[in-house]
This record gives C-alpha cells, sequence and structure tokens, in this order.
C-alpha cells in the first residue's frame, strides 16, 4: 500500500509538499514541474487516497495515546506520569496505549491509534510499532519519541537525553577515583548503555567485565540486582560498578550488604536516573540525574504544535531535542581500595 513518504522519497520533496500538493491544497502554489512528477508518480505506484486518515486528520481529536508495556521501569512510570499531567494542562486526554501484546500486522490495534491526535512513545520499539501501522493505514499521526529515534519517519521528533555523554561522565568520575576494575550491569538491551560501557573499556584500555542479565528476575530490576551481588563478588578484582539504572544499582548494594560487602568501602556503585529514593538509601547513591519532567513538558508542548500549528510552522519545529544529564555525587562511590 502506497503512502505519501513513498511518493516524496522518489519524487525527492518533502512530505508536505507531496499532501498539499494531492490535496491541492489553498494557500500554496509549486511549479507545473513539480506537481506534474508528484501526480505522475502517485499515479505509476498505485496511490489511493485513504479518506478514513483524512476523516481522522480533519476531526480535531482531543485524545493523546502515550505507550506503556508491562515491564515499565519506575523511571518510565515518572515520565508517563508527568506526561499527561502536562497533555492535561493543553486541554487535552491523555490515554494509556498498552502495546505489550502487539504483534507486526495486527489490525486490532487500528481502532486504539485512528482516534489520537497525536502519540508519545517511552520506548523505541513503541516507535517503530506506531509508525508501522500509521504507514500501513496512511494515518497522519505526530509521534513523539522519548528516546532517540529509530525509525527516520518525518512524523516522528524526538526529545531525549544525551545518554551516552551522562555515563561517559560517571565511568570518567570513577577512573579519578583510581578505580580501574570496573563492571557493568544491566539488561543486555538497556538503551544501549551496554554498548556505552564497552566503548569506554576499550577507549581507556581496561578490561570488559559487563554482567548484562538477558531477563529480569520477576521484571523487577531491583531483585536482578540483588541476585547480581553473588556473580560480582565471585571477581575479587572488581572495584567499582556502573548500573543501568537506580534500581538495579539499589538491589546491589541490598545484595552486597547481605554478604558483607561495604558500598563504597569495598566496591563504588554509580546508578542511572535520579530517581526520588535514590537520595532516601543507605549509603545514598551516587547517580546521573535526567531531566525527565523537562523532557516530558517539552515533549508534551511540541506535539501539540505539530498536532495544532500550520504545515509552514510544524515545518520550522525542531526534529530533535537533547537534553544533557548531570553526574549526582553522594555516597556510593569513593577512592579505590587496593585489592
Amino acid at each position: 500500500m502506497t503512502s505519501i513518504i513513498d511518493i516524496a522519497k522518489k519524487a525527492k520533496v518533502s512530505y508536505s509538499t507531496v499532501s498539499r500538493i494531492l490535496r491541492n491544497q489553498e494557500g500554496y502554489s509549486y511549479s507545473k514541474t513539480t506537481s506534474s512528477r508528484v501526480h505522475k508518480i502517485a499515479q505509476e505506484m498505485g496511490y489511493v487516497p485513504n479518506m478514513a486518515a483524512r476523516f481522522i486528520r480533519t476531526r480535531k481529536t482531543k485524545i493523546i495515546g502515550i505507550t506503556t508495556q508491562a515491564e515499565n521501569s519506575y523511571a518510565t512510570y515518572e515520565t508517563t506520569k508527568k506526561c499527561s499531567a502536562a497533555v492535561r494542562s493543553y486541554g487535552y486526554s491523555p490515554t494509556m496505549l498498552d502495546l505489550s501484546e502487539y504483534k507486526s500486522g495486527d489490525l486490532s490495534f487500528l481502532g486504539n491509534i485512528s482516534y489520537f491526535a497525536g502519540v508519545i512513545c517511552s520506548y523505541k520499539k513503541h516507535e517503530k510499532e506506531i509508525v508501522e501501522l500509521s504507514e500501513k493505514f496512511r494515518l497522519d499521526i505526530p509521534v513523539i519519541t522519548m528516546r532517540e529515534g529509530v525509525t527516520g519517519n518525518p512524523n516522528v521528533r524526538e526529545v531525549k537525553c544525551d545518554i551516552r555523554k551522562g555515563f561517559e561522565t560517571a565511568f570518567e568520575y570513577l577512573l579519578k577515583l583510581g578505580h580501574r576494575n570496573i563492571a557493568y550491569i544491566g539488561h543486555e538491551s538497556a538503551s544501549g548503555r551496554n554498548i556505552y560501557y564497552e566503548n569506554m573499556t576499550k577507549k581507556h584500555g581496561i578490561e570488559n567485565k559487563n554482567f548484562g542479565v538477558k531477563e529480569k528476575a520477576e521484571n523487577n530490576s531491583f531483585l536482578s540486582g540483588v541476585e547480581m551481588a553473588a556473580r560480582i563478588t565471585a571477581d575479587k578484582n572488581i572495584t567499582a560498578i556502573l548500573s543501568e539504572d537506580d534500581e538495579f544499582a539499589m538491589g546491589l548494594i541490598s545484595g552486597l550488604s547481605d554478604l558483607g560487602i561495604s558500598v563504597p568501602r569495598d566496591i563504588s556503585i554509580i546508578g542511572f536516573d535520579n530517581l526520588a529514593f535514590s537520595e532516601a538509601v543507605r549509603p545514598r547513591l551516587t547517580t546521573v540525574g535526567v531531566k525527565r519532567n523537562e523532557r516530558a513538558e517539552i515533549g508534551v508542548k511540541l506535539l501539540i504544535s505539530l498536532i495544532e500549528g500550520s504545515d509552514v510552522q510544524k515545518e520550522l519545529l525542531p526534529q530533535s531535542i537533547t537534553l544533557d544529564c548531570e553526574l549526582i555525587i553522594r555516597e556510593s562511590t569513593g577512592i579505590a581500595k587496593s585489592k
């Protein structure tokens, strides 16, 4: 099924240009050559206007979908809560869109997303799934992803935190403390953080000690961290650990304590996300702070602008916005202990 994106690629013009030409939108004029080329390519590719999608675009729905799944982390929960509040502040209604059981080509999800004025994606795979549905049924729905974009679809804008830079800053801080045996714990596919770790070990000539887990214990990062303690202590040379997130880190601290290992006297630990309770644990957790509230507010504002703005205004909006992370030094890190 041909979409205007397919036509735009072949005609080498923007998708919005194709849309205006095919809809003969008032207020815009294009050269006869460009218009003829677009119409010719559309005819050659067998393009048929999707009247259902056109109806959806023009009926001004006030519902915004926020994707979710069964294994949401606490950080994602906090972001979702902030997004929902921001959506309401603009007079729209947030609705959770559970993609846990989505299968490629599953038409039952069409009825869900077709009623949304826009969608906010919490995970990379959600972006792929929403874009797949939008392209298949030619639903011109603006999408905001809270991660680094992966589809290259022009309807998708990204509002992300610079996770790579934050991770590198944490790694280099441990080096300054004298640590040379630095391990990583976390889910193997967690936002590329395991890859950032491996890149830093290569850069600094340090042995790669990646303790990745394929599945979290009972879908719980804290319990996975507790269970990881025994594996970590089997390597007597490790003096510091970078964790996928604060939940893993706090679970690891608990597990190490059960084994008589003191943090940071014996092992330093850095988390990621700066969750509210990372400052309540003992020792207080050194972590990389992610600007979740700011990211949510900016993401929702950008989405509303895409929904309500004119085509010209939309083209002036940024395709990508990146926020800095901040290393927050507390009590779970210290000078490397000689081993």
